[in-house]
């Protein structure tokens, strides 16, 4: 035992100068009876005797009580039953306290079991309530003795720490073996006392009986002699009293004998009762060590659940790491059939792309011839109206002018000027004649602008081109056919046309007949006098005015129109590029995808191969684990040999968990592996949509420029706008944007 924590130790028992009545505590050995550390404890702990009555695991209510300021009694019972109530209430209180041997201390004074009853007051008191005060006063101690008080407290501290253990039925059978031993001790020794004096008794006894058989042979050979009666009378009394002392050694030996005999009973029964504490003993002897056992069978049981908790966790992970592989599956499932579809469209294009690029330069060249004929469509339609008002117009004038014409006629029926009508006559006609030619030039003019000579050539063009594929038919049979759809389209235009063109031919000339009928008229009534002439020629005038005006709104219009429709098809060829462009990305994409597939491809097969090996390892983990616990389970039957693991089991489970730890780190590994690849699919398909979003928004810029022209139309008159599409061509351009947008 160290110095230092003894030296400790007495300091700290000495600074309690009240409890111990000025009488220092120089040896350890002095504190051998527990009374001095019942009194420190008593006033440590102020209510420890609450505590310990509220704990139901200890026997008595007041566990440190004031001893009595008397003389000291040293007797071995004594001791022991004072360090027994000491020990027990410090059990109550700290229920992990190692034992202690207290017959050693009560009758030898042991020093180390001494210093460690003192360090169990000291835990005690730091522990308690009053621990505060004791820490306050151990540092006022100094340092080098709280130093060697924590030296000296620090192992049984960690004690203390261990699972609960309940002692108390040992300690009060440990009590009870050592009060019966110290009685048998005591009893024996009475015994032996006992036996010595019944040995002297006998001893005196044979030796009266045989003083008795000598005063009787003396007397024998006495007797013929004659004696006197005073001799005789002393002899008497002295028989009677040999007599009397002979009968006390009789009754004292009967009585030695009853009290040996009782002894020899009491006797009996201590050895008997000895015998069976014997047992008892040997059984709490037997049960502590099963019971440490049982602690460090538990103990081993617990760190094996903590092991098979890890393995569960092990296992859950793994079983998160399938589910993630299986979507990750999944995903490449998705991949692979968006992959195929994008395939599937790019043959798609491939193949209908020259089929594309033919319509699209047919449908430019038609929009084109067909914008201008709806132009030629539309001024003649409007002139056509604007006739049929002049028509009106002087329909009105005539009737007017046939009124006015019967007025004059007659007063002209009294006018015998003939020279004068003659000339008027004359000149009227000069005029109808001249408004005549102006007219049928005007009209032949309009109509040598139509469009049939460049139908008939582009016709004729067109079969030469479709004969030309059908002689190399077999080298691009697209060609051929999309030649043949062009050359139907062209042909069912140009039948469209040439009806347009008749039925505008036809209401010419039925204007143009109409306005003969008119000029016939005015000729027929060239007679009814110079201001029905003036009259007209005024109107005339004013309708050519008019006309002028017309024409110059119409020009305007026209070249508005011209503007948007260069706008329109400057965005249609800027959308085709931006197609052609969105076509390239695409391809460049489904080059990339590609690649990533093939990895990824890669990746998962030696993601299968790897779990795989994972799958088949843990189950052989599992097999060694069930076989290890078989194994244990077995040991711990047999009783000795579950008090601990090998260094054979040790090591064993040091190399299961480092192969555990090894499919661990692999699993994070692949987990990253996956979580890069699964960056990179989301990497693309944001690229995707970006692309998706831009191609879309272009489409509706487009939209809103379309938008724009039809309301531009709309502003212009309801003559002057196109007619909506509805061919055949007009339908599958819009197929074919549809089939080219994302």
């Amino acid at each position: 035992m160290s110095s230092q924590e003894t030296s400790s130790l007495l300091a700290w028992i000495n600074s309690y100068e009240d409890v111990l009545d000025g009488n220092s505590v120089t040896e350890i050995t002095q504190l051998s009876d527990g009374l001095v550390l019942s009194r420190i404890l008593n006033k440590v702990l102020v209510v420890m005797s609450q505590r310990v009555s509220s704990n139901e695991k200890c026997s008595d209510p007041e566990a440190f009580p004031a001893p009595q300021k008397k003389e000291t009694d040293s007797t071995f019972t004594t001791k022991l039953q004072s360090l027994t109530r000491l020990q027990a209430s410090l059990t109550c209180l700290l229920p992990n306290l190692p034992p202690l041997n207290l017959s050693v201390i009560a009758s030898t004074a042991a020093e180390n079991e001494v210093v460690q009853l003192v360090k169990h007051a000291l835990i005690a008191a730091v522990k308690g309530a009053g621990g505060p005060s004791v820490v306050q006063g151990i540092g006022q101690l100094g340092e080098d003795v709280g130093a060697g008080l924590m030296l000296a407290i620090t192992p049984v501290m960690t004690r203390l720490d261990e699972p609960t253990v309940d002692n108390s039925d040992y300690y009060a059978l440990l009590s009870t073996h050592t009060a019966l031993t110290h009685d048998k001790k005591s009893i024996e020794t009475a015994y032996k006392q006992l036996l010595d004096d019944m040995r002297s008794l006998r001893a005196e006894h044979d030796d009266t009986i045989a003083e008795l058989a000598g005063l009787r042979d003396e007397a024998v050979d006495h007797q013929p002699s004659p004696i006197s009666s005073r001799a005789e009378e002393s002899l008497r009394n002295e028989l009677v009293r040999v007599k009397d002392e002979l009968q006390r050694s009789e009754d004292s030996l009967a009585e030695s004998e009853a009290t040996s005999e009782r002894h020899t009973l009491t006797i009996r029964d201590l050895h008997r009762k000895m015998d069976d504490l014997s047992a008892k003993a040997a059984e709490t002897s037997t049960l502590r060590d099963q019971l440490e056992e049982n602690k460090h069978a538990a103990a081993q049981l617990q760190k094996t659940e903590n092991v098979i908790e890890k393995y569960k966790q092990k296992l859950e992970e793994s079983a998160s790491l399938r589910r993630q592989f299986k979507s990750l599956e999944d995903q490449n499932a998705r991949l692979v059939d968006v992959n195929a579809s994008l395939e599937a469209n790019a043959k798609q294009l491939n193949a209908t792309k020259s089929l594309a690029d033919n319509y699209k330069t047919q449908f430019v060249d038609l929009e084109n011839r067909h914008a201008q004929r709806m132009k030629e469509h539309q001024h003649l339609s409007h002139e056509l109206t604007q006739l049929r008002l002049s028509h009106s117009a002087l329909e009105e004038e005539k009737l007017r002018a046939s009124e006015h014409v019967y007025l004059l006629e007659e007063k002209l029926k009294e006018m015998e000027a003939d020279k004068t009508h003659a000339d008027t006559h004359e000149i009227l006609s000069k005029q109808t004649q001249h408004s005549h030619e102006k007219n049928s030039d005007d009209l032949e003019l309009a109509l040598s602008d139509t469009s049939t000579t460049d139908l008939k050539l582009q016709v004729r063009r067109l079969v030469k081109e479709l004969e030309s594929v059908r002689s190399d038919k077999g080298t691009d049979p697209d060609r051929a056919l999309v030649l043949e759809n062009v050359l139907a389209d062209t042909q069912k235009m140009k039948e469209r046309y040439e009806a347009d063109w008749m039925s505008e031919l036809t209401e010419k000339l039925d204007l143009q007949r109409k306005m003969d009928e008119i000029r016939r008229g005015m000729d027929e009534g060239s007679g009814d006098g110079p201001e029905v002439v003036t009259a007209l020629r005024q109107r005339l005038n004013e309708s050519t005015d008019q006309l002028d005006r017309i024409k110059s709104s119409f020009a305007e219009l026209q070249s508005v129109h011209n503007g948007v429709t260069e706008e329109l098809t400057r965005a249609k060829s800027d959308m085709t590029l931006v197609s052609k462009d969105q076509i390239d990305i695409l391809n460049s994409l489904r080059q990339s995808v590609d690649e990533d597939k093939l990895e990824m491809g890669k990746e998962n097969d030696s993601l299968k191969e790897t779990v795989r090996r994972m799958e088949q390892h843990e189950k052989e983990t599992l097999e060694k684990m069930n076989r290890m616990l078989m194994e244990r389970v077995d040991e711990g039957s047999l009783g000795a040999h579950n008090r601990g693991m090998t260094e054979s089991d040790k090591d064993y489970m040091s190399s299961l968990m480092g192969d555990l730890h090894k499919p661990h780190s692999r699993e994070t590994e692949l987990s990253e592996r996956v979580n890069k690849a699964e960056s990179q699919v989301h990497a693309l398909t944001l690229a995707m949509d970006d692309m998706k979003k831009r191609h879309l928004k272009r489409r509706q810029e487009m939209f809103l420029n379309h938008s724009k022209v039809a309301s531009m139309m709309d502003d212009e008159p309801a003559s002057d706008r196109p007619p909506q599409k509805h061919s055949w061509l007009g339908m599958q351009r819009a197929n074919l944007d549809g089939s080219l947008s994302p």
